[in-house]
């Protein structure tokens, strides 16, 4: 069975009241966890998502902390739009390349 993504109809309601779930990959309102470990938002330096992938920078690391095909997220406007509400919600640095 394939699960992509599971959010409940209101997008800031979904992330007190659970996580959005993708097949390798998960987000919360504290963190993005991607099946080894989480990684807490105030960690995350860059978040990119081109035609191919969507990938995922550590603060202060070199290499990537997660990258996954886009081809994975069924909805990429409603992973974006997620994304922008958590970084403007806990006041972020973190840099969106969507």
């Amino acid at each position: 069975m394939t699960s992509n993504i599971i959010l409940l109809s209101t997008m800031p309601i979904s992330l007190y009241s659970g996580f959005c779930y993708w097949s390798r990959a998960f987000l919360t309102h504290q963190y993005i966890y991607n099946s080894l470990e989480k990684l807490p938002w105030d960690q995350v330096g860059e978040i990119k998502a081109d035609q191919e992938k969507l990938t995922i920078k550590e603060k202060d690391a070199s290499g990537d902390w997660l990258s996954l095909p886009i081809s994975l997220f069924p909805n990429v406007c409603v992973m974006e739009e997620l994304l922008r509400h958590i970084k403007q919600e806990q006041g972020l640095d973190t840099q969106l390349l969507l």
